[in-house]
């Protein structure tokens, strides 16, 4: 690569600093990054990222392409000392850089009651949090410019294989390209610590999914980053699906006349399930927005669905059959 095809990559039609540099590069990196464009395939953000770093180490060339006086040594050492792309993906990604960390994180399983996934709330557990390397402030290498955002995973630390997450092969996980590893952390930028945790559950969590939440060491009052994969303890009646919530309904026919009005409590209320006159057995009934909260405005909800059995019958009366019927 040369500065001029570098140049046309970024679209950089006018230079007059750094900074400008980075806008233009911000831009590109908000319009093909796949996270916000899943359209994209992620190749013309790769050839962006490749631009913008030759474009840094050869900031010199890019001076004189535009015919301009190169800022001073100490001036574009600085700025490009700073320049890792976490503010560029601290933009896409909405995530604060004090409570992001790049790389591969194993999300742990925690157990939650139907409640929790219901309402949100504060929660009080054990677990393994992860903290910025204060050596190397979270980059990873021993210099801030040494680290850069892995362009094959997009920083992600992960890829996806047959449908399921591994570590990216080309940065083992980190996020970063990184030249000269940090000691303390091994090139990863944060370090691992058994701690009670404190965090915020947010409204609109599934069970299964692996979500990144900011917490709070109640050992050392800091805030740390936790990755969870929430599971629904054992709950005699509902069964969660998606953003549904399942569960049975025994129903004798021989007992009951139909149509039938039966009240769900659930952790929101009560629920008024009405089993028509021409329901039969295995059918399903579903009631609209009385499941799970989508997202934390509780602005939309999933469907309370019930799916009609027949009655259990006792031990005495599969023997004996209709004498205790």
């Amino acid at each position: 690569m040369d500065i001029k095809k570098a140049i046309e990559i970024l679209e950089l039609k006018n230079f007059t600093s750094i900074d400008e540099l980075k806008v233009t590069f911000r831009n590109l990196a908000h319009q093909y990054h796949p996270d916000k464009n899943p359209e994209n395939d992620g190749e013309k953000f790769r050839q962006a990222v490749q631009a913008y770093e030759f474009t840094l180490e050869n900031i010199s060339a890019l001076f004189d392409y535009f015919g301009l006086k190169e800022a001073s040594e100490d001036e574009v050492t600085a700025k490009i000392a700073v320049e890792n792309l976490d503010d560029i993906f601290e933009d896409i990604f909405g995530f604060s850089k004090s409570g992001r960390i790049l790389g591969y994180q194993k999300a742990q399983d925690i157990n939650l009651e139907l409640e929790d996934f219901l309402l949100g709330g504060t929660k009080t557990l054990k677990l393994v949090a992860y903290i910025k390397c204060d050596d190397c402030t979270g980059l990873g290498a021993q210099k801030p410019h040494l680290a850069k955002i892995c362009s094959y995973c997009f920083g992600h630390g992960t890829i996806k294989l047959t449908g399921s997450e591994k570590p990216c092969p080309k940065c083992q996980g980190r996020g970063r390209k990184i030249s000269h590893k940090c000691q303390r952390c091994d090139g990863f930028g944060r370090l691992k610590r058994f701690h009670r945790q404190q965090f915020e559950l947010p409204v609109g969590i599934r069970p299964g999914q692996k979500y990144s939440l900011e917490g709070l060491d109640l050992t050392q009052n800091i805030k740390t980053e936790i990755f969870i994969k929430p599971n629904l303890s054992h709950h005699p009646i509902f069964k969660i699906e998606n953003y549904n919530l399942l569960c049975e309904y025994h129903i004798d026919y021989r007992v009951l006349e139909l149509p039938l009005k039966v009240h769900f409590n659930t952790p929101l209320g009560k629920v008024l399930v009405t089993i028509p006159t021409e329901a039969k057995m295995n059918d399903v009934i579903k009631v609209h927005g009385q499941g799970l909260y989508k997202n934390a405005l509780k602005k939309q909800r999933g469907d309370l669905i019930v799916t009609l059995k027949p009655k259990k019958r006792s031990l005495i009366q599969k023997i004996f059959g209709g004498l205790f019927e």
